[in-house]
């Protein structure tokens, strides 16, 4: 228990200071589904914040949709070649997107059993240029009827790159309630 609290006061200190590493006017926050941002000057080339945090509204609707879906396939298609999941214990994964999609196909063994809600709280643009998202989701256990059965949530980090032009997602933490 005391790694696990250890492991949340690290995972809170380095989002802090990545909140403080990166200028006010580079983060973007959303409230109630509704993006808002200011733009940020600087001397080498950006994308335009308002762009990046409607990609990501973009991307991780469609990951939602996938995953409520229990589609593994188009989830696989959401994430970079090499991802990284970071268990709340501290423990890392680092997986090939075959690998992610063969143990999402295990999660979906049951058909219709789970759904996932995601709400995106922030988008912060880090120095190199890709996103860190933040949010929070809700995950309901269904029965056959649809019936909520079991209900967790807890909040995610995810780091987003560019591969071939497209955003996936490179990087999952979940963070349990």
């Amino acid at each position: 228990m005391q790694k696990v609290n250890q492991f949340y006061l690290v995972l809170a200190s380095v989002f802090f200071f990545a909140l403080l590493a990166t200028p006010m006017s580079a983060q973007v926050t959303t409230r109630q589904g509704t993006l808002q941002s200011t733009t940020t000057t600087s001397t080498k080339p950006s994308t335009s914040v308002d762009v990046v945090a409607d990609e990501m509204k973009i991307l991780f609707d469609q990951w939602e949709r996938a995953y409520n879906m229990e589609k593994s396939t188009d989830l696989a298609k959401l994430v970079a070649s090499q991802v990284t999941i970071a268990e709340p214990d501290g423990d890392t994964k680092v997986m090939t997107n075959n690998e992610f999609e063969g143990s999402l196909e295990n999660d979906f063994i049951v058909p219709g059993s789970t759904e996932i809600d995601l709400n995106i709280s922030s988008v912060v643009i880090q120095p190199d240029s890709k996103p860190l998202v933040v949010g929070t989701y809700t995950e309901r256990q269904l029965d056959a009827r649809g019936n909520v059965l079991a209900r967790k949530s807890g909040d995610f980090i995810d780091k987003v790159t560019k591969e071939g032009g497209v955003w996936k997602i490179q990087q999952i933490t979940v963070v349990p309630n």
